[in-house]
């Protein structure tokens, strides 16, 4: 895990209007927004995403449901939800995984703006409204909003309980200059999120890498923008499973996660301070998170235990700069200081 730290950076919009809520419009002024939602063998989840969405706010929606070669129901349900609301479309593909179904979603779709949702989670009946706002009334083509996550069983509906109304003053801008990716506003997925369609233009999904695909495909993103916009409420709700790609054990796959962090370091290294810096730590971060679970494993891959002690090792300097809590600090000097030692008991500890 990365410590988080207030971002002095970021500043709030002014609300020069007097008012503290929003009136959404008309739906003839609304302007289209697309959803890319990817689907695999989601016949047990889909039915409630898909409810969330009919009860969203915005009513200009084009959703669109690539379904990535299910071999369960799901084709079916959702050519039943195509036939029931014009707004969905549905798109049956071969099975390539999620980063291609988004790819091609993203050669499709017709709205003015873009969003992402999957199909296992749920999300605030204002969660399109209110991240267009924001993005609107911060000027800028990128508007994030944090996600309230659950393990396991998933509610049947979500409801943000600070949603009650939109408040201008609650918009945090943020400037890539001073852009921090340990920071707790800072945004490292593609739900929870409005695109503009000229920010992710000819942008795509790296289709080589099985996870952390958003993480490269925001950096993208951010990389080009000169500021972003941050709503801080909860109007997503990500629903964690202990078998999900994401959360497997560590392991050839989950490697792609420090993977997309060497790019996203690279990538950002011409933008000298937070950005570069934080960029760098996170990938720290993530080597040692993986070379502790190695250790927890029990595993047997020599090599790659001593390719990251010695990535780590050469930047000492970055992995204890910060505000890092103490016994943190001295945990990570003595597991690099000491690797074989520590990882023994390590070993012995998750035995």
């Amino acid at each position: 895990m990365t410590d988080s730290y207030p971002c002095e950076e970021t500043s709030r919009s002014p609300d020069t209007s007097g008012k503290h809520e929003e009136m959404i419009p008309e739906i003839k002024d609304q302007p289209k927004i697309s959803v890319i939602v990817s689907v695999y063998n989601a016949e047990k989840t889909l039915a409630r995403s898909m409810k969330c969405f009919f009860g969203q706010t915005w009513q200009n929606l084009e959703i669109l449901l690539m379904d990535d070669g299910s071999t369960d129901s799901t084709p079916e349900l959702c050519d039943s939800y195509a036939e029931k609301d014009p707004r969905i479309r549905v798109f049956h593909l071969e099975h390539k995984g999620v980063p291609a179904s988004r790819n091609a979603g993203l050669a499709v779709y017709t709205g003015e703006y873009l969003m992402f949702a999957d199909a296992d989670d749920l999300f605030d009946s204002h969660y399109v409204e209110y991240l267009y706002l924001a993005l609107r009334h911060a000027g800028v083509q990128l508007a994030c909003c944090p996600a309230h996550d659950v393990y396991g069983t998933a509610p049947q509906d979500y409801r943000c309980k600070k949603a009650d109304k939109f408040r201008r003053e609650d918009i945090h801008i943020i400037r890539t200059s001073r852009y921090r990716f340990t920071d707790q506003l800072s945004h490292r997925v593609v739900w929870g999120a409005i695109f503009s369609r000229e920010c992710i233009s000819n942008l795509k999904f790296e289709e080589k890498y099985i996870v952390s695909t958003d993480t490269l495909f925001i950096a993208n993103v951010l990389h080009r923008l000169e500021k972003t916009a941050f709503l801080p409420y909860e109007l997503y709700c990500y629903v964690i499973y202990d078998d999900s790609v994401s959360h497997r054990e560590y392991d050839n796959i989950r490697y792609d996660d420090i993977r997309v962090w060497e790019e996203v370091a690279e990538l950002f290294s011409d933008i000298p301070g937070p950005p570069a810096d934080s960029s760098r730590r996170m990938l720290d971060s993530k080597r040692l998170n993986f070379l502790h679970h190695l250790a927890v494993q029990n595993s047997n891959d020599k090599e790659l235990k001593r390719e990251l002690t010695k990535k780590i090792r050469f930047r000492y300097h970055m992995i204890f700069s910060g505000e890092h809590k103490p016994l943190k600090m001295a945990r990570r000097f003595i597991l690099l200081t000491f690797p074989r030692t520590c990882m023994a008991l390590i070993r012995k500890k998750h035995r």
